[in-house]
Order: structure tokens, then C-alpha cells, then sequence
């Protein structure tokens, strides 16, 4: 896989009222969205449901503000001319987003046609 770009923005931008709880079921339902459109992932769903079941609405603790978006190609086979592209969103903190990626990336099985595409960064 080639990474194509990677971009982060802050995810709390434009937020005028809100609480945290509902930022969560917000992104939630975003990502829902987006991972309904074929090539995109949106990393640590399963994560994120397991916190809003857990949390009080009223809780002030904050998800993590950074949002990271990688946009990743790869071809499988070039006598089938297929390319093979993966939109990969998370959330974090202050950390490295190159670290990270790699660990999403690592965590990712990605399938066409019946073919595992191998998911390392060239």
C-alpha cells in the first residue's frame, strides 16, 4: 500500500455547545455513515460503543480531540486493473498520527475479489 496523504484537523472545530457524551454519539453516528461507503474505514468503532454504554451522560470527559483521515492505494494484480483504495479515519490525542497509522493499518483485513491484499506501508 502506498500512502497517498494524510491530513488532521480538530475535531472539536465549530463546536459551539455540546458535552462530551454527545460528541461521542455524534462521531459514532458519523462514522457509521462513512463506513457505509465502500473504501472507507473509520478506526475504533468497537471502542467507542463500548464507552458510550459505559459513560453517564453527564460525564466531562472528553474523547479525543484530534480527528486524522489517510488515504492509501495499492494495486492487487496490474493484469486485473483493479486499484485498490482504503480511506482510513481515527481520533487521538497528542500522539505520532505515522505511529498510529501503522498500528490501524496492521489491524486491517482488507479482501477483493476473493484475494487478501497485504496492508504495509512501502
Amino acid at each position: 500500500m502506498r500512502l497517498l496523504g494524510i491530513s488532521g484537523r480538530d475535531a472539536f472545530e465549530g463546536l459551539l455547545e455540546g458535552n462530551a457524551f454527545m460528541m461521542r454519539k455524534l462521531r459514532l453516528m458519523r462514522a457509521r455513515q462513512s463506513m457505509n461507503v465502500p473504501g472507507n474505514h473509520v478506526a475504533g468503532l468497537d471502542e467507542l460503543e463500548r464507552e458510550i454504554a459505559m459513560l453517564d451522560f453527564h460525564t466531562d470527559n472528553w474523547p479525543p480531540r484530534e480527528e486524522w483521515s489517510a488515504r492509501l492505494v495499492g494495486c492487487e494484480d496490474w493484469s486485473t486493473k483493479q486499484l485498490v483504495s482504503l480511506q482510513l479515519t481515527w481520533y487521538q490525542g497528542c500522539e505520532d498520527p505515522f505511529a498510529r497509522l501503522s498500528e490501524h493499518i496492521s489491524k486491517l483485513d482488507v479482501e477483493t475479489q476473493g484475494k487478501r491484499i497485504p496492508m504495509d506501508l512501502d
